[in-house]
């Protein structure tokens, strides 16, 4: 389905009428710094940014859920958002936090009824911070005021199990690339390789003996560490 660009009309009777499309996008989306509209907004951006193309739409895409072509395969991206400044608050600045829990969902969309398949399905996670802290100044459009946090999965996985968020320092202690938008897509590119190497590890390990298994934790957790190190670092 190609992408709606705005200057389509509303009809009545058969009539065009002269209200656009884009009336209602300036009427109703205007406030990029809504919670739900702000999320979408990351996640057009980290499109952009990975080179995916947006004149198409992806209706079997879930929200806040990209992917991008890398070496033959495909790197399942999962953004976040977060900001300083929100819509509706209209004193103070907000803590900073992101949503990391595991999703009951299946590939297609479904409900996982059993609590154990919950798992974190994506290979990397962009957590996108509008760092502007000025509430007269703050425009989401200027990338320069965003940061993004790009992490693989795995590092996530063993280093939050199965919590279901995490504050920015917490996040930034993991030692993940913290980068500007235009080095994001090289970042995400370098998350999926870490990711995807320590998988790779992880499948090919035999079941160990109980008194190897101490040394097998310690092996795939260096294997973290060697992933985060080859990121850029914050």
């Amino acid at each position: 389905m190609k992408a709606l660009t705005g200057n389509e009309h509303f009809y009545f009777d058969d009539m065009p009428t002269p209200h656009l499309l884009l009336d209602f996008w300036a009427w109703s989306s205007s406030d990029l710094l809504k919670g739900t509209l702000r999320g979408s907004l990351a996640e057009f951006i980290v499109a952009t940014a990975i080179g995916e193309d947006i004149t198409q739409m992806h209706e079997d895409r879930l929200p806040y859920d990209l992917s991008m072509p890398r070496g033959g395969e495909t790197c399942r991206i999962e953004v976040k958002s977060s900001a300083y400044i929100n819509a509706g608050a209209k004193e103070g600045l907000s803590t900073i936090s992101f949503d990391i829990a595991p999703s009951r969902r299946d590939e297609l969309g479904k409900k996982v009824l059993e609590e154990s398949a919950a798992r974190r399905a994506s290979d990397v996670y962009v957590f996108c911070l509008f760092t502007c802290k000025d509430r007269e100044a703050a425009n989401p459009l200027i990338l320069d005021d965003w940061s993004f946090i790009v992490v693989p999965t795995p590092t996530l996985d063993w280093s939050c199990g199965g919590q279901k968020s995490i504050t920015l320092r917490s996040l930034l202690r993991l030692r993940v690339a913290n980068v500007d938008y235009g080095n994001l897509g090289p970042a995400v590119e370098a998350a999926y390789d870490a990711s995807k190497c320590i998988r790779d590890y992880i499948q090919n390990l035999p079941p160990p003996p109980r008194f190897l298994v101490f040394f097998n934790v310690c092996v795939v957790w260096a294997a973290l560490e060697w992933a985060a190190l080859s990121l850029v670092w914050y």
